[in-house]
């Protein structure tokens, strides 16, 4: 069977339009476990410092500019005042430890993901949040840009 040559143009512009302007592997849900890897080492880096009490480390992760907003606190925005941030709230509650559990990573770009945790505390309130971390890639290297603290449902 002929396919008359005005109907196969068509279709052949049509097949090279979905090629061209089909959305890139990262939309598609392809893995990057290297970028997982290196991300969460990013986002539990900041748990394991503030359990040790070292406010400078649980900043550090963060990009220069890279801001936490937390409910019933202003915006902390710089390293130097996210690690104030964290020792003005931390301080005083020398026995509470945080505990995250990593619910999705989502990549929305190369060098952007979006990270969706819940944290349990031991003592204090409240025992229990979510957070949502922006992470973007800085170099070599995976930063916080931004880190948004909810409550958790019935905390």
């Amino acid at each position: 069977m002929k396919i008359p040559r005005a109907a196969l143009v068509p279709a052949v512009l049509s097949l090279i339009g979905m090629v061209v302007i089909a959305p890139v592997p990262i939309a598609l849900g392809q893995e990057r476990p290297a970028d997982e890897r290196a991300i969460r080492e990013t986002v539990e880096a900041i748990p394991t410092a503030l359990n040790a009490r070292d406010w400078e480390a649980a900043a550090a992760p963060f990009a220069e500019d890279g801001d936490v907003l937390v409910p019933g606190s202003p915006l902390a925005s710089g390293r130097a005042a996210i690690a104030a941030f964290w020792e003005q709230g931390w301080s005083d509650v020398p026995d509470r430890r945080i505990a995250v559990t990593i619910q999705a990573i989502r990549f929305l770009g190369p060098d952007v993901a979006i990270v969706e945790l819940t944290a349990e505390f031991s003592v204090g309130e409240p025992t229990r949040d979510r957070a949502t971390y922006v992470i973007v890639r800085t170099g070599d290297a995976w930063q916080v840009a931004a880190l948004r603290v909810m409550l958790a449902e019935g905390s």
